[in-house]
């Protein structure tokens, strides 16, 4: 059984139906049923367990196993003030709306805040819900250390301390900020921070116009894994891609039957799930074997890329 801590969640996905299991939504937020709200989840969750059987050749890497879902969502007031900007300009690109809500520097201080709180106070609580629902190990797809407010990233260490005390192994997307992480947790025996890898074996980087994306590197990156080309379950429901409350007001994507896809790139959010999905197999085979000794077979199994022996990349 593994933890999968993301936004949210198709359940009804054929191919996920009896994989993914409902478990933890954040108090207080707001759970749209919309593409740009479930998508991520979705296709890091079918990294892991999509079922086998089906037209498209498209499988999970651990396809017997099943995900306990924690969904994060959003915050109901964030959410409608990018719509009521999208409604007085429907022709904006997020980044002129993003521009037009940073014209406004206190919401923005008072936005980041309010998120950020919000967010990490999430992570923290799904942690500990899918801890004491029995997981042996937790996907985050999502860059968690050192990003929060001190308050808050407390709140998320001390989470990580009580999965360490209970033997959980949790398996983090290192992000793709193209920076170093700095090393703050005090202890990482049962934490595996994956980055990740080109199909040429590089540090996976990525610039569209003026902004460079890259996965994130320093002392705490354990492993890196593929993140291009990754074949993916979508939200499969044709209602899922048209919708007047999207999270920049109305939303009509394309919708050609879309049921799996593969994504121009992964990123550190595709690579930590087939890193998550190996530990599963692993545990599978051998469910007595702690999380450390899960995470040192991992670990001694990878191959050398890049610069010869260990590195921050």
């Amino acid at each position: 059984l593994i933890g999968c801590i993301d936004n949210g969640f198709d359940f009804f996905h054929p191919y996920l139906n009896d994989r993914l299991i409902p478990g933890y939504y954040a108090d207080g937020a707001y759970h749209p049923l919309t593409f740009t709200t479930m998508s991520h989840g979705t296709l890091v969750s079918s990294l892991m367990v999509a079922k086998p059987t089906n037209e498209n050749g498209m499988q999970g890497l651990a396809p017997d196993c099943k995900v306990l879902t924690a969904s994060i969502g959003s915050i109901e007031h964030i959410f409608r003030r990018r719509q009521e900007i999208m409604k007085d300009n429907p022709k904006m690109s997020m980044m002129d709306v993003m521009k037009e809500i940073n014209k406004d520097t206190i919401a923005v201080r008072r936005f980041a805040d309010n998120w950020n709180a919000y967010a990490g106070t999430a992570i923290a609580r799904s942690i500990v819900y899918l801890v004491q629902n029995g997981v042996k190990l937790i996907n985050i797809s999502s860059e968690i250390i050192a990003i929060y407010p001190e308050q808050t990233q407390l709140k998320i260490d001390d989470a990580l301390d009580y999965a360490r005390e209970h033997d959980v192994l949790v398996i983090i997307a290192a992000g793709n900020s193209n920076k170093e992480i700095p090393n703050t947790l005090k202890s990482r025996d049962n934490i595996i921070m994956v980055g990740a890898s080109t199909k040429n074996d590089g540090r996976w980087t990525m610039t569209t116009g003026t902004i460079t994306q890259g996965s994130n590197w320093g002392d705490l990156l354990d492993v890196c894994a593929p993140a291009e080309e990754l074949v993916v379950c979508q939200p499969s429901d044709e209602r899922f891609y048209k919708t007047d409350d999207g999270p920049m007001g109305a939303e009509n994507i394309p919708y050609k039957g879309n049921i799996c896809d593969i994504m121009p790139f992964g990123a550190t959010s595709g690579a930590a799930p087939i890193v998550t999905s190996l530990a599963a197999l692993v545990y599978s085979i051998t469910p007595d074997m702690t999380a450390n000794e899960v995470k040192k077979a991992i670990l001694d199994g990878c191959d050398d890329i890049e610069e010869e022996g260990v590195d921050m990349y």
